[in-house]
């Protein structure tokens, strides 16, 4: 299948004429012998950054809308080609942030329209609400628009519903010194991880340059397997069409664990009764919401090498004034020994922890994993990986509510989704056995959910241990080789607020009702 991903330079309402020739001389040009689709950007018709008082101005340029929808079916039609397009769309009085698939018959075969709406989009558009992909020669195809790519449920029913192939026409944001420099945590790290998860190929058209003075582009338009690697991508500041060959279809990646519909009924339940809403709308006190997270990684064979090994590692985070820290998985025991692990470390090292309150988990041989929660004086509470996910998977302590996103459950967008509803501030991904770009699927568990997370591993190549906060930046990591304590100062209140931008919020953005697919 070859793509051609039209990356142009942002336009202006005010110039929608010259915008309506320069579509056309672009998808002229995208239009090359044996190409199968061709992808245009977000609001790539008229302009994306509108003026709510420009209506006059829009209305004019909106009268255009059935001569261009007109024009790209017949190329699509005399080329045999797909044609994805981002256009603004008026229906019953109220305007659409809409994106249209056309068939190589000229046939609109999918038109959709923006679901997660992004900052002062609210101040133009309606949401979408509809979910829909269509067959092709080259497998199923569904379609999203930009910020539908931040919720997780939006790309997952997609695949749920057999999608092979995601478009994504965007308009991706960012800020530099340069245009250059530009870049987006969509580019960076979310979007491998959504095609990675999903199994599907990625097809990202951005636009470049800036609007009104006021919207950088960051370009970086891109296909992205279903492996997590980005095949190739167009520069940050220039107009260009990408063109691309990929293989279709290609099997879901064997490494990606199996999803189970049972445990995450949490995801269709309404917002307003979950416990994330309750504690999100907690009074807080700044001051008590700040503490030091540390981490450690280290190797052991045995349990009589790991209980060594903690004892020197919490001695180190203690002079650090760690209040909690996380160690490494004990997977050289079955699930029913962490518990006599964790009591050995106490009894052991109590005296080094101080008020330390630690998370460890374990159990890869024998069946499932456990978590468990101690402080030098107790368990404090354990949690076992099995569906389905509950309030009880929750541990409440003075510094905040932790979860554990059990082995290759991290892979899996329900299984920290359904934590962070239930409540959890900072989740614990304690595991040696991850598979793809575990990295960048770690920082958007962490940014799409607005939570802390911590990854402690033992040293090696393929295994990263670190701390992303909730815009899954990386505030400490240790080096991948050799054994290492770190951590950094976090503020639980960043965890607790859950709005992005004005007017969008990972939580309160959520329709629950159209995620019932995701629980059967």
């Amino acid at each position: 299948m070859r793509i051609a991903c039209v990356q142009m330079e942002a336009p202006e309402l005010a110039g929608f004429e010259r915008t309506f020739s320069r579509i056309q001389c672009l998808l002229g040009e995208a239009l090359q012998p044996g190409v199968d689709l061709v992808v245009f950007p977000e609001c790539a018709w008229p302009a994306y950054f509108i003026d709510p008082g420009e209506r006059r101005l829009l209305r004019e340029a909106l009268s255009l809308n059935e001569r261009l929808i007109d024009h790209i079916r017949r190329k699509a039609r005399e080329h045999a080609s797909y044609v994805a397009f981002g256009l603004v769309e008026e229906k019953g009085g109220k305007l659409g942030n809409n994106a249209i698939l056309v068939d190589p018959s000229g046939e609109m075969v999918l038109r959709v329209s923006k679901m997660n709406l992004w900052h002062f989009d609210r101040d133009l558009y309606e949401p979408g609400r509809s979910f829909d992909v269509v067959d092709s020669p080259f497998g199923r195809i569904g379609l999203l628009i930009c910020a539908d790519a931040r919720l997780p449920e939006i790309a997952r029913v997609l695949s749920v519903m057999g999608a092979d192939l995601i478009i994504d026409p965007a308009n991706l944001t960012g800020y530099s010194f340069s245009p250059k420099g530009l870049t987006n945590p969509q580019l960076d790290f979310m979007l491998p991880a959504r095609a990675f998860e999903n199994g599907v190929w990625w097809v990202l058209s951005n636009k470049c340059g800036i609007e009104s003075a006021a919207v950088p582009y960051v370009g970086g338009s891109r296909v992205i397997s279903p492996e997590g690697v980005s095949v190739a991508s167009a520069s940050p500041d220039r107009e260009e069409i990408l063109f691309v060959d990929i293989g279709l279809p290609e099997r879901r990646p064997a490494s990606l664990p199996e999803r189970s519909p049972a445990a995450y009924g949490v995801l269709a339940e309404p917002t307003e009764s979950l416990p994330v809403t309750g504690i999100t709308s907690q009074p807080a006190i700044p001051s008590c919401s700040s503490f030091f997270l540390g981490a450690a990684q280290f190797g052991a064979e045995d349990a009589e090498e790991y209980i060594l090994k903690a004892g020197k590692h919490l001695a180190t985070l203690g002079r650090l004034h760690a209040s909690v820290a996380a160690l490494p998985p004990a997977d050289f025991l079955p699930a029913p020994g962490i518990h006599e692990l964790a009591d050995a470390i106490r009894e052991k090292h109590g005296a080094v922890m101080g008020g330390m309150i630690v998370a460890l988990a374990g159990g890869g041989r024998g069946g499932e994993p456990l978590g468990v929660i101690f402080d030098a004086g107790k368990i404090l509470a354990s949690s076992r990986g099995t569906p389905p996910l509950s309030a009880s998977d929750i541990v409440g302590t003075r510094h905040g509510n932790f979860a554990f996103v059990h082995g290759e459950g991290i892979l899996l967008p329900e299984y920290a989704r359904s934590l962070t509803l239930l409540g959890a501030d900072l989740m614990f991904s304690l595991t040696d056995s991850l598979s793809g770009p575990s990295l960048e699927i770690a920082r958007t568990r962490a940014y799409e959910n607005k939570v802390f997370l911590v990854r402690s591993a033992s040293p090696g190549e393929a295994r990263r241990s670190f701390i992303c906060d909730p815009y899954g930046r990386i505030l400490s990591s240790a080096f991948i080789d050799g054994e290492q304590v770190f951590g950094c100062q976090v503020e639980l209140l960043s965890a607790r607020c859950k709005e992005v931008v004005p007017g969008t919020d990972v939580i309160r953005g959520r329709r629950p009702c159209d995620y019932r697919l995701l629980c059967r």
